[in-house]
């Protein structure tokens, strides 16, 4: 008898995107019979049909890492006038890249919340001079990208 979950191993290998041929691989190396893998390979087959896991994944992962460095920056600036404001989202960046890393359905609602903060904050400094055109339309088509790649990686996420 076998001491490990088939299930849990099943679903550990679903998140991590092993392929079908490894992931069941290695639970033929875990000492699970070719009748309990059989049962469980079907779920492999299901990943395949969403094959889209880093494409959705990347954008809103690279915003959250330069978000961080950006209001880690801003803090650390000693002109800032507003040190406890940065502080407190740099904070909040990093927590949420975090979770959103693991998946967690709150920090992806939570990340697509900070990209339409910092659509409207991009707007507002264009607004006052602070960006040029072409500045702004790059950096608001890249959120722009970045909250449909949120919505995407958020039904798959669901569907787990």
């Amino acid at each position: 008898m076998n001491k490990k979950d088939i299930n849990f191993e099943v679903e550990r290998f679903l998140k991590g995107n092993y392929q079908k041929n490894v992931a069941l691989e290695l639970l033929r190396k875990d000492g699970f019979s070719e009748e309990e893998i059989q049962k469980q390979a079907y779920k492999f087959d299901q990943l395949r049909k969403n094959p889209d896991n880093s494409l959705s994944f990347f954008p809103p992962f690279l915003f959250l890492i330069l978000t961080s460095i950006s209001t880690l920056t801003l803090t650390l600036k000693e002109e800032n006038k507003f040190k406890s404001i940065t502080l407190l989202l740099f904070l909040c960046t990093l927590i949420t890249t975090y979770f959103f890393s693991k998946k967690n359905k709150q920090a992806i609602i939570t990340t697509a919340f900070l990209a339409i903060f910092f659509m409207l904050l991009l707007a507002y400094l264009f607004i006052i001079s602070a960006f040029g055109m072409g500045k702004l339309i790059t950096i608001e088509l890249f959120l722009i990208f970045t909250l449909f790649s949120i919505k995407r990686y958020y039904k798959k996420v669901s569907k787990i």
